[in-house]
């Protein structure tokens, strides 16, 4: 499956997915939003090597800019069956493209989320992130969340500081990032090992979707339909809830 490009694609509404191969079919989907004016987000998915969801920030072109490069950089870099370091080595040269183009094209800040998980023929997989995109496995009816945001809210809940009726934080947005790819302050990924099972369905997605949908109504379209049904189920429904930002969502399944 290509690249996905918001500035070389028609940036309103794309789905697609891939034909059965034999351990993974993906569907993926993307839509601008009813708020925005350019899609900032961009996405890859091979079912032979892995999967990627990059949220531009920074404003337009820098977001677009900072997302198209992670995502390019990323699918060129990362090797057929990754391992950890591989995946690492992939997500890092990401950031570095991501700080040359920015310099490149004069910018003081452009930066992206990021999210992607290996698919090497279901043996483990490793899934790295810098950011607020996540993913999501659903397995035996259940949802879970796989990543953690780096955003400052959910840093202050992890260390057990309430923002509540601080007086420190007031006015403060909580849901800044704390870490993305562009950042001054160095490349600074989480990572995770999962090992698939058979019938596993794994969700990437950049908080337009996560950030307007419950997990409830996330966990509902995942257990109704497709890969690509699921996956534009998911956009559509954040365009319903409002629209207030890009949306996008790769829907993966292991088949075994």
């Amino acid at each position: 499956m290509a690249i996905y490009d918001p500035e070389t694609t028609d940036p309103t509404f794309r789905s697609a997915e891939n034909p059965t191969q034999d351990d993974w079919v993906v569907g993926a989907a993307t839509t601008i939003g009813l708020t925005r004016s350019d899609n900032e987000d961009a996405f890859w998915a091979d079912p032979s090597r892995g999967f990627a969801v990059a949220d531009g920030i920074g404003g337009n072109p820098g977001g677009r800019l900072a997302a198209t490069t992670a995502i390019a950089s990323f699918a060129g870099a990362l090797e057929p069956q990754a391992s950890m370091g591989d995946a690492l080595t992939a997500a890092a040269t990401a950031y570095k493209e991501v700080m040359v183009a920015r310099e490149a094209a004069g910018f003081e800040r452009a930066g992206t989320t990021f999210v992607a998980m290996t698919a090497p023929k279901l043996s483990t997989c490793t899934i790295v992130w810098c950011g607020d995109s996540r993913l999501y496995r659903f397995r035996d009816d259940g949802l879970e969340l796989m990543t953690a945001d780096h955003s400052l809210g959910n840093e202050l809940r992890s260390a057990g500081t309430s923002s509540a009726g601080n007086p420190a934080l007031a006015g403060v947005p909580l849901g800044a990032l704390t870490r993305y790819l562009g950042a001054d302050g160095g490349f600074e990924p989480d990572i995770r090992i999962v090992t698939p099972q058979v019938g596993d369905r794994y969700l990437l997605c950049s908080d337009g979707v996560h950030g307007q949908l419950t997990t409830r109504v996330i966990g509902d379209v995942l257990s109704s339909t497709t890969c690509r049904g699921a996956a534009t189920a998911l956009v559509g429904l954040a365009d319903m809830a409002g629209g207030r930002d890009n949306a996008t969502a790769i829907v993966a399944d292991a088949l075994g």
